[in-house]
């Protein structure tokens, strides 16, 4: 995963407008020019990271909504 982090938030590069907070994109994302444009700038603050880890009660949030979704119950 790559994070990246603008100084000016909805910084326009390699065709992405980037915001002022982390966001996390794939390793296939960007291919190997737009990440050393990506690494240079000097309005971006680019980093290597590993896969996000999931907390427990976030998948079990998100697999609870899909089901209320899908057979179109409520939560309590």
């Amino acid at each position: 995963m790559i994070r990246i982090i603008a100084k000016i938030p909805g910084y326009l590069c390699c065709g992405v407008a980037h915001a002022d907070t982390p966001v996390e994109w794939p390793d296939t994302q960007f291919n190997d020019e737009q990440l050393a444009v990506l690494r240079t700038n000097r309005l971006l603050q680019v980093k290597r990271v590993a896969e996000p880890v999931v907390p427990a009660d976030v998948i079990n949030f998100k697999a609870d909504a899909l089901k209320r979704v899908s057979t179109g119950k409520k939560r309590d």
